[in-house]
């Protein structure tokens, strides 16, 4: 059975708004030792902020001015593979984790598949995953092969 995002997602979430200062959102990363922050406007996600947005960026600067909207997101429900496979994808360190209805409901950081990793138990179930993953992309790229005409490999 997979490993699900659920089982190691970080909870309660440390948020901020569009509205926030930069300076604002840079002294809650440091008193909660994190590197970013989602953005939320009510319920909804609008974005992330990290360290590296608020570089050489006016203190008084709203994180809405700063912040990435594209966000990449998972469910709780999505393998710990799915979520490492997208933080690698992406080249990002942290995301969101979306419920049903669209309602932030955790945090799923390289740091929390390091963790699960480091378990002997548990990094057996990621690497089989992994694995698994991997022969069926093969598989898939030979079938397409051998239907557009080419020679299997």
């Amino acid at each position: 059975m997979p490993l699900r995002v659920r089982d190691f997602m970080s909870t309660p979430v440390i948020a901020t708004t569009p509205d926030a200062t930069a300076v604002e959102a840079y002294r809650l990363m440091l008193d909660r030792v994190i590197g970013g922050l989602p953005v939320l406007e009510g319920d909804e996600l609008v974005g992330v902020v990290t360290v590296t947005d608020l570089r050489d960026v006016d203190e008084a600067t709203p994180v809405g001015e700063i912040m990435s909207t594209d966000v990449v997101t998972v469910t709780p429900d999505q393998s710990l593979f799915e979520a490492a496979e997208l933080l690698a994808d992406h080249n990002i360190a942290r995301l969101p984790v979306l419920s049903q209805d669209d309602q932030l409901v955790g945090i799923v950081s390289r740091a929390n598949i390091v963790k699960a990793i480091a378990d002997e138990e548990q990094s057996t179930s990621i690497i089989a995953e992994a694995r698994a993953a991997r022969k069926a992309r093969r598989g898939w790229v030979r079938r397409r092969r051998v239907t557009r005409g080419e020679a299997p490999r």
